[in-house]
């Protein structure tokens, strides 16, 4: 029988509530499909108020590392920026070599109505990853100087070749496991280095002959993204075009309550997280949607582990739990006195009755 380590990273808010409703689900999957998983707890707090170089050096930080995979639960912005380096879960990511983020777009029955499209076929077949290059901001120069006719605003955006390379290798594995379609997207038109990373898309297409890439520039995949955003299955782009995307990508699939992130590198490693999370109301703690952080398990299930099985058993019960209009309080449609309203836990037991 397989065995693996998972790191679990808990925060603020309802993070241990999220994390809880995660390792319920994913006891019970690996149960069924017969592998093994060791969960160790991590708390984020030992990393609030601590440089890098200290946040490296802490017990915490050591567990997540020797872990085959992390979930982590819900960390909010001011929380995620409490240390001195800036986003906790950017530095942990950056220093195991997981620069490659992919954020997911799909819909639900539950959220197809708040859709910003009317064509709800089509909506309803939304389902693509947006994959980005974390890493590479750090090329970026910005400030300020005195010119001659008073002050200067610049920018100086630097490339390495290796960079465009390994997040495009990372977007043609996913796409090979998927529906093995590419969408390139870039502001190549404008800046050099967006040329170079089309430049270098292309040139490695040759290594992954059954994915077809589609090149856009940033412009030109707004009208094909609102009127057939089911044609689409994996996107790479710049970090601030994949931020642009991601908002527009769950306009179209209805809201951010139900998808999920991750992180990738080279390894077999992996970060998981729910792309996004209701703010916290202590008067109703157990009333937080658990349906991103269960499919971003979902997610590590294949990626981490080659569990694609159970993965696929996981998304299921997790689509059929809301296409029977089961939803947390946090998701409740006001207009819809059809929905069954059910707490995190509840909501996860259904999950688990149809694995």
């Amino acid at each position: 029988m397989s065995m693996f380590n998972v790191a679990i990273i808990n925060g603020d808010g309802y993070s241990e509530i999220l994390t809880a409703a995660a390792k319920k689900v994913l006891t019970a999957v690996s149960e069924k499909f017969g592998f093994s998983l060791n969960f160790h707890p991590v708390d984020a707090r030992a990393f609030l108020g601590k440089s890098e170089s200290e946040i490296l050096k802490t017990d915490e930080y050591k567990v997540v590392k020797s872990a085959d995979a992390a979930i982590a639960g819900a960390i909010s912005y001011d929380f995620a920026r409490s240390s001195v380096h800036g986003d906790v879960i950017t530095l942990i990511c950056k220093n195991l070599g997981l620069f490659g983020c992919f954020r997911s777009i799909k819909s639900f029955y539950n959220t197809i109505n708040c859709s910003a499209l009317n064509d709800k076929d089509e909506i309803s077949n939304v389902d693509f990853l947006i994959v980005h290059d974390i890493a590479a901001k750090q090329f970026v120069e910005k400030g300020y100087k005195t010119g001659k006719v008073g002050r200067e605003a610049y920018d100086v955006v630097t490339l390495p070749e290796m960079y465009a390379e390994r997040i495009g290798r990372i977007a043609y594995e996913l796409a090979e496991k998927r529906k093995n379609r590419l969408a390139s997207v870039d502001l190549a038109d404008t800046f050099n280095t967006e040329f170079l990373r089309r430049k270098i898309t292309h040139e490695i297409n040759e290594d992954y002959p059954l994915v077809n890439l589609t090149s856009y520039t940033l412009e030109s995949v707004v009208a094909p993204l609102l009127f057939s955003p089911s044609a689409f299955d994996v996107i790479v782009a710049n970090e601030s075009t994949s931020d642009t995307l991601f908002s527009l990508g769950a306009a179209i699939s209805g809201g951010f309550g139900n998808l999920c992130e991750g992180y990738l590198g080279d390894a077999a490693t992996g970060l998981y997280k729910p792309a996004k999370v209701a703010r916290f109301d202590a008067k109703n703690p157990h009333g937080v949607n658990p349906a991103g952080i269960i499919l971003a398990a979902a997610k590590m299930l294949e990626y981490s582990f080659d569990k694609s099985l159970a993965k696929t058993a996981v998304e299921n019960a997790v689509e059929e739990v809301i296409s029977q209009n089961f939803v947390t309080p946090d998701m409740k449609n006001k207009r819809d006195e059809t929905q069954k309203v059910i707490s995190t836990e509840e909501f996860t037991d259904e999950v688990i009755k149809r694995l």
